[in-house]
Formats: C-alpha cells, sequence, structure tokens
C-alpha cells in the first residue's frame, strides 16, 4: 500500500466518523425542536447526512475488500449536494416570506428585561 492509498483511506474513514457524529448531533436537535413548526430544513439535513454516511460506508467498503458498485457514490454525492441545497433554500424562503423571525431566550433574569426583549422584537 503506498501513501497516497493510505491517505485516501485515511481521509474516508475519518469522513465516516464525522458522519456518525454529525447524524447523532442531528437526530439530537431534531428531538428537543420537535415543537417547531419550521424545522423543515433541518429535517432536509438530516437526510442529506445520512446520504452522505451511506456514501462513506460505500467508500469504506471499497477501502476493504475492493469492492465497489459503479457510480453510485456519484449518485449518493449528487444527492447530498441536492439535498443539502434544497435545505438552503427551503430556509431562505422561510425567512424572507415570515413576518418576522423569533429567538427566545431560556430564561430573562429580569421581568423588566424580558419586556424589553418583547418590545424590541415587535419593532
Amino acid at each position: 500500500m503506498d501513501s497516497v492509498q493510505f491517505f485516501v483511506g485515511t481521509l474516508e474513514t475519518a469522513n465516516l466518523f464525522i458522519s456518525v457524529f454529525i447524524i447523532y448531533f442531528a437526530f439530537l436537535f431534531l428531538k428537543k425542536s420537535q415543537k417547531h413548526h419550521d424545522r423543515k430544513p433541518w429535517e432536509l439535513l438530516i437526510a442529506s447526512t445520512i446520504v452522505f454516511f451511506i456514501s462513506e460506508i460505500l467508500a469504506f467498503i471499497k477501502i476493504l475488500n475492493g469492492w465497489e458498485i459503479i457510480g453510485l457514490r456519484a449518485l449518493l454525492q449528487t444527492l447530498f449536494a441536492a439535498l443539502v441545497l434544497f435545505a438552503f433554500t427551503h430556509q431562505h424562503h422561510l425567512i424572507h416570506h415570515q413576518e418576522s423571525i423569533h429567538i427566545h431566550s431560556k430564561k430573562a433574569s429580569k421581568p423588566e428585561e424580558e419586556k424589553e426583549i418583547r418590545a424590541s422584537s415587535n419593532n
């Protein structure tokens, strides 16, 4: 095994672990935001991450066994890019067609500050 193959294998393995962490944290985020009705872009990003994970599993199998379905990774990478692009355009649509965007703090330190936050967000 030459150094180029080792380097490519290391990067593919790192991508596989990165995709596992992304899926894990994205699912945690979706669990906490399940009551929010405008989370569609996040669901699309989860789907794209799962597609990326499958693509990386196929790359890892190719490294271990040399087995590959020609063109499948290219198809998965295209699907990944399309899902990410659609998530961004959907988020752009949500931002531009909403009357306001609300960001809530967990809890205000004083009731006066909470009133100020609400008053400033209404303007």
